[in-house]
């Protein structure tokens, strides 16, 4: 029988195990709306289409499947941007879908009409350039090859957001006469890299007297926490972890290196000792590299593992270049290198771990880290932490224990306010397991109105607010402009008034009560943390000095 534009759309989105989508209907786009509220899928409403697009890429980071996401023409397109190129900016897998007016009026003066036409913006375009694929479906009939277009190349290779437009007229309109809506055997293998070059760099870590390994993001998107734990055990070397994955207690982790570094990871990564360094799925951009420091590449055998050829060479050139499947290149070299824990290579390092505490001591007013430290000794291993853009960042990096999968930020746009809408989509991936997000009161300003969406759908997220009354990284920059609030922001009577739980704390005590609370509680709930807004992270040192040695006028003048 013949299927409908939008039935073959919804089918084919079942047919990945999707539970989820979400989105802001209107117009255009009400068809399909309608469509998912009659299917398996569960449609979770939200209160902007940025946040809408957060909480679907909260939703693939936790899950490893697609997030899905919807809105209609014009503005709601326009609203979807600024998510969007944060997910595409960490290879999210997002699967966005915007209405458009119907094709019979393009170019006439339409409301909301994105079809390029004229004077009227060209939605298509504007996705095309933050995504791995942007494209208007022509006509109904074309509905299948235009989804399985898309999804390749949301799923295929380097994972990423895609984008299409639907016409009003083509999404009530008639599909092809084929049952066949399903996906899975679309998707293709895993390759794994060269195998000569792989060789090589197995030869080159096993003889290696000092190796370290620096794991970035592709971990998470492979999901290779377990092969990279076993490649270090088998190497006896060191992993410089991209936070969150390797075990908490794992004794070859030194944590995070780059601008949220810890001391042992920098003086390891940027000494002397090491003679051969791996880095795993890494852009080796600005963040993950300490402004691109040279002492990185200098005086060691360089290899680098991405999914994506475009990667490497971009700021370092490598000895061995290996372009495939992260998980699988990692099982293949430690098969090559050989299997079992190898004698340590490198003297014991312990990377301290300072109590809540010892960190808070007699100062009188909450610190940030204590925060940090306090969630980390209180959260199990299965807590899921979402750390959004700020100085949050640093103390979550220093302080919080993250197990392998269960942290994660949306550092490759430095987008403010996604961890409080991505909790959301991520807690219901996970609905067995806390979801808490780490957001500073800047950013929790910029999309905390979805706190209602988890309270119209009773998703049990707790928000801790680390509120210091203004933009902290800005005033301790004092680079761009004194940003401190006039007002503080009373965050717990916001939430109360949105239908959640919320508590103010301005002691230790009062935090770790109010967290044990929220998650015995299970219901949303916002903790207002005051905080020292004195206290200077490592992470704001480390960006304040790369802003003047790249970006001061001096150099300007000089370059």
């Amino acid at each position: 029988m013949p299927r409908t534009c939008v039935s073959v759309i919804t089918r084919m989105i079942e047919s990945l195990n999707v539970t989820h989508v979400f989105g802001i209907s209107g117009g255009p786009i009400v068809p399909l709306v309608v469509e998912f509220d009659q299917s398996k899928l569960k449609t979770v409403l939200a209160k902007h289409e940025q946040g809408a697009v957060m909480m679907a890429d909260g939703y693939a980071r936790v899950s490893g499947k697609i997030g899905v996401t919807f809105a209609t023409s014009g503005p709601g397109a326009t609203n979807s941007v600024t998510a969007m190129m944060t997910a595409h900016a960490d290879s999210s897998p997002i699967l966005l879908m915007t209405g458009q007016v119907s094709q019979k009026v393009f170019g006439k003066g339409s409301l909301q009409e994105g079809s390029g036409a004229l004077r009227t913006p060209d939605i298509v375009g504007m996705f095309k350039s933050i995504t791995n694929y942007s494209a208007m479906l022509p006509g109904s009939e074309l509905t299948r090859q235009y989804m399985k277009m898309a999804l390749r190349h949301a799923l295929c290779g380097r994972k990423g957001t895609v984008h299409l437009c639907l016409p009003a007229d083509v999404l009530k309109g008639v599909a092809e006469d084929d049952t066949d809506d399903t996906f899975e055997q679309e998707i293709g293998e895993r390759w794994l890299p060269d195998a000569e070059k792989l060789q090589t760099a197995a030869r080159l870590l096993r003889q290696a007297r000092r190796p370290v390994i620096l794991a970035g993001h592709g971990i998470n998107l492979s999901r290779a926490w377990q092969p990279l734990q076993d490649l270090a055990e088998a190497l006896g070397g060191n992993d410089i972890e991209g936070k969150g994955h390797v075990s908490r207690t794992a004794p070859l982790s030194l944590g995070v290196f780059g601008m949220a570094v810890s001391q042992i990871a920098d003086d390891t990564l940027l000494g002397p000792e090491p003679d051969v360094l791996f880095v795993v799925g890494s852009s080796l951009g600005e963040w993950q590299t300490s402004g691109w420091n040279p002492a990185l590449r200098k005086g060691r055998t360089f290899i680098h593992l991405d999914i994506d050829p475009t990667e490497l060479g971009k700021s370092y050139i490598p000895d061995v270049a290996l372009v495939g499947d992260t998980s699988l290149a990692l099982s293949n070299l430690t098969e090559l290198v050989g299997a079992g824990k190898a004698e340590p290579k490198w003297p014991a390092r312990i990377n301290t771990v300072r109590s809540a505490r010892t960190l808070q001591g007699d100062a009188p007013v909450l610190k940030p880290q204590t925060v940090a430290a306090s969630l980390s000794e209180m959260a199990e291993d299965s807590t899921i932490l979402f750390v959004d853009i700020g100085n949050c960042i640093s103390w979550s990096a220093d302080f919080f224990q993250a197990a392998p999968g269960t942290y994660h930020v949306g550092i490759g746009m430095g987008t403010m306010g996604h961890a409080v809408a991505a909790a959301i989509g991520g807690k219901l991936a996970a609905p067995d397991k806390t979801v808490v997000a780490l957001v500073g009161d800047g950013a929790f300003l910029m999309t905390g109105t979805e706190v209602h969406t988890a309270v119209e759908y009773g998703i049990a997220v707790i928000w801790i607010i680390l509120n210091n009354s203004g933009h902290g990284m800005v005033y301790n920059g004092e680079t761009l402009i004194f940003s401190q609030f006039e007002t503080r922001v009373d965050f717990a009577e916001f939430a109360r008034s949105l239908g959640a739980r919320g508590k103010t704390v301005r002691t230790l005590d009062e935090f770790e009560t109010a967290f044990l609370d929220a998650r015995q509680a299970n219901c949303p709930y916002v903790i207002d943390a005051h905080v020292d807004l004195e206290e200077v992270p490592t992470i704001l040192l480390r960006r304040v000095g790369m802003l003047k040695k790249y970006f001061s006028a001096d150099d300007a003048q000089t370059s």
